[in-house]
């Protein structure tokens, strides 16, 4: 993973685990819908520096939901249970299950091969160009 973008997942994994008690995450009531609208908005706004300043702002948008409909899809119904309500400030999230969450979206970018989108390639499958000519890493 590029230094630009493992930045970007570590600032999510601050983020998401600044709210962590010993106990569990969660949210500020109010602040989000659900755990997709949560990872998404924070991995598009770790989205900065000088190898996102070409990055067309509508990029770093699908990528961010691309990688967060990833982890989505890697979780039980349960699991996405409990994530909702953490994101919605109503419950906690494990800090297993966080790191779960947080491993996934580590997945989606290896740290091998430049342009190499092909975990994120079931989940968008006609962006992975755009992404391939805008993020480097």
């Amino acid at each position: 993973m590029t230094r630009g973008l493992y930045t970007a997942v570590l600032l999510l994994a601050a983020l998401v685990t600044s709210d962590c008690s010993a106990q569990s995450w969660s949210a500020p009531p109010g602040k989000y819908q659900n755990y997709h609208e949560a990872l998404s908005t924070n991995l598009e706004q770790a989205m900065t520096g000088p190898n996102w300043n070409d990055v067309p702002s509508n990029v770093t948008h699908r990528l961010a939901e691309c990688a967060s409909d990833l982890v989505i899809a890697n979780v039980t119904p349960a699991q996405l249970q409990q994530l909702d309500a953490a994101a919605r400030g109503q419950g906690g999230a494990s800090p297993e299950l966080v790191q779960q969450a947080e491993q996934q979206l580590k997945g989606a970018f290896p740290t091998s091969g430049r342009g190499d989108f092909s975990a994120l390639q079931p989940y968008c499958p006609a962006d992975i160009p755009t992404f391939q000519k805008y993020v480097r890493f």
